[in-house]
């Protein structure tokens, strides 16, 4: 079943782009293809270099992030006013 959104010129106008990558969603992100085998031709080796480095220690945090089902956001939250 194939979906089609129409965007209108309102639509498009209103959107924003960051002005600099969103640390907590870059750390949050990186946590889920940790966790995953996909990308491999691309994240492959960074995967298993950190999967090798990663202390023991922080392991247990990879479960905040999981890579699919619930994710608890207060790990991207953003104090008001930042948008």
């Amino acid at each position: 079943m194939a979906v089609r959104i129409h965007f209108s010129d309102d639509d498009l106008a209103g959107i924003r782009l960051a002005q600099a990558p969103d640390p907590m969603w870059e750390a949050l992100l990186s946590m889920h293809m940790l966790q995953t085998d996909t990308g491999s031709a691309v994240f492959g080796g960074w995967r298993g270099r950190v999967r090798r480095e990663l202390a023991a220690g922080v392991r247990p945090l990879l479960r905040l992030a999981p890579p699919v089902g619930y994710r608890r956001s207060f790990a991207v939250l953003r104090p008001s006013g930042r948008g």
